[in-house]
């Protein structure tokens, strides 16, 4: 990426909305699955009262280090942090800072919750909260929503949107422009499954080069940070770039967009209790040495790993699938080789055996014990072994 600053990497019909209106963008067959593209109100306030919170660890510690001004990276995070400059002392503000602290989480868990709800200005909460966090806790989570409401209203976060349209606009164009067509098509039939609908949310505002993944039902999410920084104008007209084009783009919406939707074919099946314990009887293999690369990426335990050594098997086999050929192998060796998931050779070879044989595994549910069988088959001494030495150079 050419993003020099604020770059925070965990390894982590299109409708083009505004406020007022939704532009359809029409796909080329009637019955086509495509992304649909839009910010999400609720999600930007959350990321408005992090950025003007004096206490907020990430947000604060990037600016000590690199200067307030240097956000002039991220425009309208920049503008956001003048605008409510006035609110900083409001009780969302608070309330938001107690949440992370108790979370302890970027703020994916926080973007899902608010998903489950309709829209701020409305605080309506439309789905049942099945995720781990959230599920129980809807007194919780309806709690949250009431203080982000009396935010929303008290600082005019409404006329903010309406002042910076056209950016919001811009970005969704711009992210449009680089989405495949063929995506949704190919990992549906690849994986054996479909979904109600898929689509991505921008967080032009986020300082961090990273994804979310969300669901509510069959309804999949994609929240995407911005690619690249955007330079500071004076005047909104005078932008032309937004944050979600540029220099390496194709290869983060690449990475970003079927990594994510990967997730929802593969982790709400690996996270169902019986594969979780068989999953779990092969922990002694998360030696001391695989736990020091994966923390460096944000992954904890043996499962996650299992959980991203499955979708990034997934992801490099869809997008070869797509005839990608040689953005597969990049993606192969990247894995293998900088991310350490060095099990990948074994488990790429397991996945063509499902694509050859579709009539025997017609759903990727149908070989998962496939994969987790193939967990027996590894040392502790090979896996630190191939840590040091790369199976895949």
């Amino acid at each position: 990426m050419s993003s020099t600053f604020l770059k925070l990497v965990l390894g982590v019909c299109l409708t083009l909305c505004t406020v007022h209106t939704c532009i359809s963008f029409p796909s080329q067959k009637a019955d086509k699955k495509t992304i649909e593209i839009s910010y999400n109100r609720s999600i930007e306030t959350f990321i408005i009262l992090r950025a003007i919170s004096d206490s907020d660890y990430v947000f604060n510690e990037l600016m000590r280090k690199n200067g307030k001004d240097a956000i002039k990276v991220r425009p309208l995070l920049y503008e956001a942090r003048k605008y409510f400059s006035s609110f900083r002392k409001h009780p969302a503000v608070t309330a938001t800072q107690q949440l992370q602290l108790k979370i302890e989480d970027y703020g994916g868990i926080v973007f899902q919750g608010l998903l489950y709800a309709e829209e701020l200005p409305s605080i309506t909460i439309k789905y049942e909260p099945t995720d781990d966090y959230w599920k129980g806790k809807q007194s919780e989570l309806s709690t949250y929503l009431k203080i982000l409401q009396s935010f929303y209203i008290e600082a005019k976060v409404e006329e903010f949107f309406r002042i910076n349209e056209k950016f919001y606009t811009g970005a969704i164009a711009e992210a449009k422009s680089y989405l495949n067509s063929g995506v949704i098509e190919t990992m549906e039939t690849y994986f054996g499954k479909k979904n109600d609908a898929y689509k991505m949310i921008i967080i032009p505002m986020n300082p961090f080069s990273m994804g979310f993944g969300a669901n509510t039902g069959t309804v999949l999410y994609e929240i995407i940070s911005p690619a690249n920084d955007t330079e500071w104008q004076e005047k909104q007209k005078k932008y032309t770039t937004f944050g979600y084009g540029g220099e390496d783009a194709k290869e983060y919406y690449r990475d970003m967009v079927t990594h994510e939707f990967c997730h929802s074919f593969i982790t709400n099946i690996i996270e169902q209790e019986n594969w979780e314990t068989e999953i779990n009887r092969f922990d002694s293999l998360y030696t001391p040495q695989l736990d020091s690369v994966m923390n460096r990426q944000g992954y904890g335990d043996w499962w996650g790993f299992v959980n991203e050594l499955l979708v990034r098997t997934g992801e490099i086999r869809v997008t070869k699938t797509m005839g990608l050929k040689a953005d597969a192998a990049e993606m192969s060796k990247e894995n293998c080789v900088t991310y350490k998931f060095v099990l990948l050779p074994e488990y790429e070879k397991l996945m063509a055996d499902y694509e050859n044989n579709r009539s025997s595994y017609s759903t990727i549910d149908s070989f998962i014990p496939i994969l987790i069988k193939q967990l027996q088959n590894y040392t502790k001494a090979e896996i630190n072994n191939r840590i040091k030495t790369s199976p895949c150079n």
